[in-house]
């Protein structure tokens, strides 16, 4: 197995047997870089497996959010928020939507991951000054995979896309926050990043 010290990263693009022996074929990603310019690795070992065990093959794509992802980005974004018993106007999707697809802004963004062709999850982050640090600090504000794409690899991938591109602009770290009673998403947290002692506090302005 080759050594790949210095990626942050890795997407599951498929896998299958031959002869009872497995076959993984994973992208790896550097801080520099973005899914669109990946290596592709292909890695074989020893493997055992029940009789009635199938292994689906699953081809992910990650790429930047663009103007012509609204609707398919609308749907699944709207499934993220009913699961924080959240609704929006349209208003505030289409200001989102073209904060997030800007050229001009580049304090907020958004990268999906596609299968093919369809998207499958998404992730916001922003970039935004910090007190305590000359570069900006970039905060993950959203992070959702449909029922279907989960635990293959593709939330995880799209984490780690934000770290890439958090190191790009020279940013000290990614943060984010979630819900304590969220075990499934805080599964996967604890395993990519370091679970911290604040608590969050709130107060929303009435006009």
């Amino acid at each position: 197995m080759q050594d790949h010290r210095g990626c942050v990263g890795y997407m599951l693009l498929g896998c299958y047997t031959d002869g009872g022996l497995l076959a993984i074929k994973v992208r790896y990603f550097k801080p520099a870089t973005l899914s669109l310019k990946l290596e592709t690795r292909h890695y074989t070992k020893r493997y055992y497996r029940q009789k009635d065990l199938e292994m689906e093959l699953s081809d992910f794509e990650l790429r930047e959010l663009n103007k012509d992802d609204f609707d398919s980005w609308r749907r699944l974004w709207s499934v993220y928020l009913a699961f924080y018993n959240t609704s929006l106007n349209e208003l505030i999707y289409e200001t989102t939507f073209a904060r997030l697809v800007s050229k001009d802004n580049t304090s907020q963004n958004g990268i999906v991951a596609c299968k093919n062709d369809e998207m499958v999850g998404l992730v916001h982050y922003i970039f935004h000054p910090d007190n305590w640090n000359i570069e900006d600090d970039c905060y993950l504000q959203d992070l959702f995979v449909v029922e279907t794409a989960r635990s293959l690899g593709v939330g995880r991938s799209l984490i780690e896309a934000v770290y890439a591109k958090a190191a790009e602009r020279g940013s000290p770290g990614v943060f984010w926050l979630t819900e304590k009673t969220n075990k499934q998403a805080r599964a996967l947290y604890d395993k990519v990043a370091r679970a911290t002692s604040f608590i969050e506090y709130s107060h929303s302005i009435k006009y």
